[in-house]
C-alpha cells in the first residue's frame, strides 16, 4: 500500500509525448530518403540501359 502510494506520485516519463511531434518528421525523414534512393536508382538504370542500346547498336 505504501509502494502503491510512492508509486503514484513519481512522475512517469509519457512517450506519446514525444512521439506525438517527433513521429511524423520522422517518417517524412524516411519518405524523403527512399524517395531520394528511388530517383538514384532510377538514373543508374536509365544509364545502363543506354549503355546496353549502345552495346547492341555498335
Amino acid at each position: 500500500m505504501l509502494y502503491d502510494n510512492l508509486h503514484g506520485r513519481m512522475p512517469k516519463f509519457r512517450w506519446d509525448v514525444i512521439w506525438l511531434p517527433l513521429g511524423p518528421l520522422c517518417g517524412a525523414g524516411v519518405c524523403l530518403y527512399v524517395d531520394n534512393l528511388l530517383s538514384e536508382s532510377s538514373e543508374e538504370v536509365r544509364k545502363l540501359r543506354s549503355y546496353m542500346y549502345a552495346f547492341k547498336a555498335g
